[in-house]
């Protein structure tokens, strides 16, 4: 809710595809939440917010500002300091919800452009990779592996995969 109402934006929820949120109603209040739509959600964004997760690595590569958010209830779930190290590498500090205080929101819709550059060199992308996308890559794999077995015989068996 602070969120919102510090910044004017509206709260949209990509949720993770094998959440289910039934069994939690009202976790996030009335706002929407959509399966699938996470591309989607993080490109059309003025802002991210996660406490940790590997979508992150979109909105480094769309340009969003991203609030990395530190919950000490997950630190004593188990789930480590993952949202810290995540802001850490992204150049910013996580925020503690259970301290949130106003001034704070003012420095969310900035980000540490080569922060975010020196994470997709060495989290996403290297300078060495390939511009092609995920399916050229595949299928240009598939292509090589095709013609080099193309000498050897057919044998007779089922591949399970």
């Amino acid at each position: 809710d602070m969120v919102e109402e510090n910044t004017g934006l509206r709260g949209v929820i990509a949720a993770h595809p094998r959440a289910n949120y039934d069994a939690l109603p009202g976790i996030f209040g009335d706002r929407e939440i959509r399966v699938g739509e996470t591309t989607k959600l993080v490109h059309a964004s003025s802002l991210v917010m996660t406490f940790y997760s590997t979508a992150a690595n979109l909105g480094v590569l769309f340009g969003k500002p991203i609030s990395v958010l530190y919950v000490p209830e997950l630190v004593k779930m188990g789930m480590g300091d993952a949202s810290e190290a995540l802001a850490a590498t992204i150049g910013t500090s996580a925020i503690d919800i259970s301290q949130m205080d106003v001034p704070a929101w003012s420095e969310i819709m900035n980000f540490d452009a080569d922060a975010y550059k020196r994470f997709i060199e060495r989290y996403i992308r290297s300078e060495a990779s390939s511009d092609k996308d995920i399916a050229e890559i595949v299928l240009g794999l598939c292509h090589r592996q095709k013609a080099a077995i193309a000498t050897e015989p057919v044998q007779d068996h089922v591949s399970v995969l």
